[in-house]
């Protein structure tokens, strides 16, 4: 059967159980208070339950018995012990919290059952700055670090209703060609699946009827998918690389593309928070939804909208830059492109900070 005609069926597989299971979940969460209060930090006024990401969990569980003959290398059996450590984490952190040691002792704790599998070892720089070969406790390190990354800069974007769907779509959407494209069909349904899952939970999380947030166990566990496929795409071979007809060394620059909203945010947001003194850890309104949410009064849909095309644009500027040129200006543009977009949204806090200011003047 056609590789396509199985995914369209994973995709249909996914999103089905997804859109009948978070009615269910949101009913267990109504009836057990499972619910996230609002603060100062947050957006909403009501109690709204936030456990969505349990059919995350599920729809990837299920999905992975189906994959298995396709998945040649066995990664699922990695995939498995790490995503279910997460899960349990952030479904305890969603009903009762739990420190933010606990939460990074968990990320490592999956991150390391991925380091034992060399399918995720990156262990060629395909010539990246004049380097080769890369040597196994470097790939160790950086297989922890770049889980660590990605799981926390997803998890902070995940603060206002629709932003952390939206740009699951495009990076899962963008996963999905690029795994079609090299032929690696385990990530591609993988890509597809998690596809299903978070448009079926979208339509709920803009939802004021049936509204539910995915939680820290949704926001992990995409966090998580999103890192093991970045790192199987840095363990690829050469031979399937080059199914992508660009450059070996621009190919990280692709994939920063791919990530540019969620690594934007976590670095202007702790570049700031280490600025001012404070933990890189510490939770304010100073993420990037925040500024254009304060600034222009706008809805978090059209918030979440402009930041997933936004995202998209990136894209898009990046990959003429990755086929045609070389890494040195891919690098030189990368960081012009995020330090002005850094300084702008900086801006635009500036200016949000000094109108409140205004307003409490006039008052």
């Amino acid at each position: 059967m056609s590789i396509i005609l199985v995914s369209l069926f994973f995709f249909f597989v996914s999103f089905s159980v997804a859109y009948i299971m978070l009615p269910k979940i949101r009913t267990i969460a109504k009836v057990r208070s499972f619910h996230s209060l609002p603060n100062e930090r947050t957006s909403h006024q009501d109690a709204i339950p936030n456990i969505g990401g349990v059919a995350f969990y599920v729809c990837l569980m299920l999905s992975f018995r189906f994959i298995n003959p396709y998945d040649d290398l066995k990664i699922t059996n990695s995939i498995i012990p790490g995503l279910t450590v997460l899960f349990i984490i952030g479904l305890k952190d969603d009903l009762v919290l739990v420190s933010s040691t606990t939460k990074m002792i968990a990320q490592i704790v999956a991150a390391l059952f991925l380091v034992f599998d060399n399918s995720f070892h990156l262990t060629d720089l395909h010539g990246l700055f004049n380097l080769e070969r890369v040597h196994y406790f470097a790939s160790s390190f950086f297989t922890i670090f770049l889980v660590v990354s990605i799981i926390n800069s997803f998890n902070l974007i995940d603060g206002i209703d629709g932003l952390a769907g939206f740009i699951s779509i495009v990076i899962f959407s963008s996963f999905s060609v690029i795994s079609y494209i090299i032929d690696d069909k385990t990530l591609f349904l993988i890509s597809i699946v998690a596809l299903g899952a978070v448009i079926a939970f979208l339509r709920f999380n803009f939802s004021k009827k049936y509204k539910i947030f995915m939680g820290d166990t949704g926001s992990l566990i995409l966090g998580f998918i999103i890192a093991l496929i970045v790192l199987r795409f840095f363990a690829l071979e050469e031979s399937s690389l080059l199914r992508m007809r660009l450059p070996l060394q621009n190919w990280p620059f692709l994939i920063l593309a791919i990530l540019s909203v969620p690594l934007i945010d976590t670095s202007r947001v702790f570049l700031m928070r280490i600025y001012n003194g404070k933990s890189p850890f510490d939770a304010d309104r100073n993420h990037i939804h925040h500024v254009i949410l304060d600034f222009y009064k706008l809805s978090h849909f059209k918030v979440s909208l402009i930041l997933a095309i936004l995202n998209l644009v990136i894209i898009g500027a990046f990959l003429p830059l990755v086929y045609l040129t070389n890494q040195w200006i891919c690098l030189t543009f990368t960081f012009l492109l995020f330090g002005i977009l850094i300084l702008v949204f900086n801006r635009l806090k500036l200016k949000s900070l000094n109108k409140t200011l205004q307003t409490n003047e006039k008052k």
